[in-house]
């Protein structure tokens, strides 16, 4: 259980610095560890829309159905993001956020969200919740991320800026 929560992060992190090859080889590894075939089918649809392949991430996000509320909130909630309905998205993440039985869970949960919010054009609620990121998360290299894009969208470009030129610096994926 373990190692497959440390892929699940560093699959997270490679996708989102756009590590393609390396989170497919991370996802084959988590097939054959007999992780859930729905989790398999999560990262495979985020690694076909890092690709550019949106229909397909969106069509595989739509079929996915597990024994695991908090991956069914989260697969619907993302392939809303992918379709541009953040609405739906937000409703869905905040679903998945009550769902999450962990403290990554809800990290991820909120990561989420807050790009549905980023995306609604609600950057007061992106930038409450990044906030709360940076507080909670205070070794995640993502969370100043989300936070100085949200500081962005809210208006604060020159304190976006410091955020965002300091949050990458030990993280590939940041």
């Amino acid at each position: 259980q373990g190692q497959r929560r440390i892929l699940c992060r560093m699959l997270e992190e490679s996708l989102y610095s756009g590590q393609g090859e390396r989170a497919l080889f991370l996802i084959s590894t988590l097939g054959s560890m007999g992780t859930d075939t729905a989790m398999i089918h999560y990262w495979n649809a985020r690694a076909a829309w890092s690709a550019g392949l949106p229909e397909l991430a969106i069509n595989t996000l739509e079929q996915i159905y597990s024994a695991d509320p908090w991956l069914n909130s989260r697969a619907r909630g993302t392939a809303h993001l992918y379709r541009g309905n953040p609405e739906e998205a937000c409703s869905c993440f905040l679903v998945s956020l009550a769902q999450a039985e962990t403290m990554r869970r809800q990290f991820w949960s909120s990561m989420d969200l807050c790009l549905a919010y980023l995306q609604q054009g609600s950057p007061g609620e992106a930038l409450w919740l990044s906030r709360m990121m940076v507080d909670g998360f205070p070794g995640d290299a993502l969370a100043p991320v989300i936070y100085g894009l949200s500081l962005n969208a809210s208006g604060h470009h020159a304190e976006a800026a410091g955020v965002l030129s300091s949050a990458g610096s030990g993280s590939t994926s940041a």
